[in-house]
């Protein structure tokens, strides 16, 4: 009975005691403990915009900073719903005291470059092209990131390399409760909506949809030349 109901990778785990990623929540390392904490804006840190788009689902923007290191400061997130694109470019202009407009990068979904070409001329912010790919990749990169490094010095030592405002609310609850199906049912309904059958549910992704966007366009992905198939780091080309 619970064979016909589970997902063949929930049986695997919960039955066979064999564990896999495409179990339960997607992002299990997210601590809210660890990961969430209050971060200042530095000006002499450019800041990057990931960005998902929707409208009867969320517009969601991101405001990222990168320090020296490569860790990845989420400071502030923009959330719209049934809002025109030339609305939401006319907010963020203004939004938190213009930290958006300051903007030197705009890391979007490929799949809507009207919304994005919108953006960029209202903005006045160049875009990245490089931020597709296998939704898995950008899901991976993010999972590096939340991890403790394996030491037993100080925290500086031992933080990860992404943390989040604790005012970015939908996010944080996003990077709890997105999650794979559970049975065959809620499968077969997110097999309609992805490309991937062991792909995550359609819902709470919209913050880590603009976060992977980023992730994948500034730090590379495996069909990219330069870093072989490794994620390494490759440097938006915007002025500092």
């Amino acid at each position: 009975d619970m064979m016909k109901d589970m997902t063949a990778d929930r049986f695997a785990q919960e039955i066979e005691a064999k564990f896999t990623e495409f179990v339960g929540r997607v992002f299990k390392d997210f601590d809210e403990e660890t990961h969430v904490t209050d971060i200042r804006y530095d000006p002499s840190r450019p800041v990057y915009l990931a960005i998902d788009y929707g409208y009867a689902n969320p517009f969601v923007c991101l405001a990222v900073q990168v320090d020296a290191f490569d860790n990845v400061y989420v400071l502030a997130e923009y959330r719209r719903q049934r809002r025109d694109i030339t609305e939401i470019a006319e907010d963020l202009k203004t939004e938190h005291a213009g930290l958006f407009a300051a903007g030197k990068m705009i890391y979007p979904d490929p799949a809507s470059p009207g919304d994005t070409a919108v953006l960029t001329d209202k903005l006045r912010i160049p875009a990245n092209s490089s931020t597709g790919g296998e939704p898995k990749w950008r899901l991976n990169l993010i999972r590096h990131a939340l991890k403790l490094k394996p030491d037993h010095g100080p925290w500086e030592d031992r933080k990860p390399k992404l943390l989040i405002d604790r005012h970015c609310v939908e996010l944080i609850r996003e990077m709890n409760d997105y999650r794979y199906p559970e049975n065959k049912k809620e499968q077969a309904n997110n097999a309609k909506s992805t490309e991937e059958p062991e792909s995550p549910l359609k819902k709470d992704d919209h913050g880590p949809e603009a976060l992977g966007r980023f992730f994948r366009g500034f730090f590379g992905g495996p069909s990219d030349k330069k870093n072989n198939g490794r994620a390494v780091v490759r440097r938006a080309k915007v002025a500092a």
